[in-house]
């Protein structure tokens, strides 16, 4: 069984920071590999160059995003959609950021992902543990 870091709302908030860096950094890299991508779906699936860039820049957002995921947070999307595992109520949720958020204002349940948020009413619902 792995161990999983679960965030307070306090603590994945001081995280904000260091994910509109990371995103904002990481916006112009995602935004040519989506180019480079519809190029290649588009009818040159064996455009040598294209292949290379796409490897290349594969790599620099899996650089550039590498961090969060060894913070424990779960980067759903490399467009800026992260989950922190919290708990609430003795069961394992997900707090929710999406780029550019300024704090963290919504949570879901394991299930339902971000189709599921819900507004965070009371700050001091999740627990924060190191371990679950």
């Amino acid at each position: 069984m792995t161990q999983e870091r679960l965030f307070g709302l306090e603590e994945a908030n001081q995280l904000v920071p260091l994910l509109q860096r990371t995103f904002e950094a990481a916006m112009p890299v995602v935004t040519r590999l989506r180019t480079v991508l519809e190029a290649l779906e588009r009818g040159r699936p064996n455009d040598s160059e294209l292949l290379e860039e796409r490897a290349t820049l594969t790599k620099q957002v899996e650089r550039l995003l590498k961090p969060l995921d060894e913070l424990g947070l779960d980067v759903k999307s490399a467009d800026g959609l992260v989950d922190f595992h919290a708990m609430r109520e003795g069961k394992v949720v997900n707090l929710c950021w999406k780029f550019p958020e300024a704090e963290i204002h919504f949570w879901h349940d394991l299930e339902s992902g971000f189709a599921g948020r819900q507004r965070i009413h009371a700050p001091d619902e999740f627990e924060a543990s190191l371990l679950c």
